[in-house]
């Protein structure tokens, strides 16, 4: 017995049909994880960064007192808070130094024995847009005892 002409027809419409809905669906599936792996690719390269300016803040507290403690009233060129600031920005190469903030301590003045305080702050804008919203903010201080 033969078959039916119009029923093998049918069939391979069916067919053609069901593979074009296919491939949409494999180009959406595609679509949606090419969409999560950048997602996740410049989230780890953002938290990368984040870590880089906690770092930094650290670094540049403790080199910004080291700075301030060689360059005491007794050393003939005594450091000031401006010139402190102006050495931890240059200091901050990666990052934008006017998101940076350097407050400078001295107790109970610039004589050696006397101590030093640097805090660093610095504001760190999230580049992906689901971290949180509006900056965060890194700090730290940094004591040491005036050499000079």
């Amino acid at each position: 017995m033969q078959p039916i002409p119009s029923a093998t027809k049918t069939s391979s419409r069916s067919l053609i049909a069901r593979r074009k809905r296919e491939r949409g669906s494999a180009l959406l599936e595609g679509a949606l994880c090419f969409t999560l792996f950048l997602i996740i690719l410049f989230g780890t390269i953002d938290f990368g960064r984040g870590v880089f300016a906690y770092n930094f803040v650290s670094y540049a507290a403790r080199e910004g007192a080291r700075y301030a403690i060689v360059r005491g009233q007794s050393s003939g060129h005594a450091a000031s808070a401006a010139d402190i600031t102006s050495f931890v920005k240059k200091e901050a190469i990666a990052l934008d130094p006017s998101a940076l903030t350097v407050n400078t301590t001295w107790t109970p003045d610039k004589n050696a024995g006397s101590t030093v305080q640097v805090q660093v702050q610095y504001s760190f804008q999230p580049v992906v847009p689901y971290m949180p919203s509006g900056p965060l903010t890194f700090g730290s201080t940094s004591k040491m005892l005036i050499s000079q």
